[in-house]
Parts: structure tokens; sequence; C-alpha cells
């Protein structure tokens, strides 16, 4: 009997263990939103928007931050919400190099 539930045990902890390492390795590769309507989508456009403009970017920057914003409201519009995503990210990434320190 105590064989038996160790073994058991053992099993789901290695169980646990692996999906554990799985999920957090989705969790880092996969998309900072995980976007899956086209209202959700134009909400996280509109997030990002705001953290621009709480930013106080320089006028230099604003341009490029401006396109993947663009670019983010178009996929959106096209239910594209990866390529979204990876847009609202590229913008995110340029708002915290742009943003005074």
């Amino acid at each position: 009997m105590y064989k038996e539930t160790s073994y058991k045990m053992n099993k789901l902890v290695k169980n646990v263990v692996f999906a554990a390492l799985v999920t957090s390795t989705i969790g880092l590769a996969g998309p900072a939103f995980a976007i899956s309507s086209a209202d959700e989508c134009k909400s996280a456009v509109e997030e990002v928007t705001r953290e621009l403009l709480k930013a106080n970017v320089n006028n230099d920057d604003l341009g490029k931050i401006d396109t993947a914003l663009v670019a983010a409201d178009a996929a959106c519009g096209s239910g594209d919400f990866g390529g979204a995503e990876a847009e609202l990210q590229k913008a995110r990434t340029m708002i915290s190099a742009a943003a005074p320190k």
C-alpha cells in the first residue's frame, strides 16, 4: 500500500512540475495580452495609447510609436489579434525606451 501511494505521489509531483515548466515557458514566449476579440483588441490599443500619453515621450520618438499603434489598430480591425499583440508589445518597448528617466 505504501509503495503504491508513494509511486502515485511521485508521479503526481513530476506531472505538476512538468506542467509548471511548460506553462512558464509558454508564458515567456507567448503574447503579452492574449487578445481574443475585437473589443478586447481595441481596449488594449487604447490602454497602450494612454501609457504613451502618460510617458511624455519626445516628438522624435512619437512618430515610430504612433506607427506601431496604428498598425495594431488596423490588425484589430482585420481580426489579426496576434499581429496586434506584437505591434502593441513593440509600442510598449519603444515607450519604455523613449520615456524620460
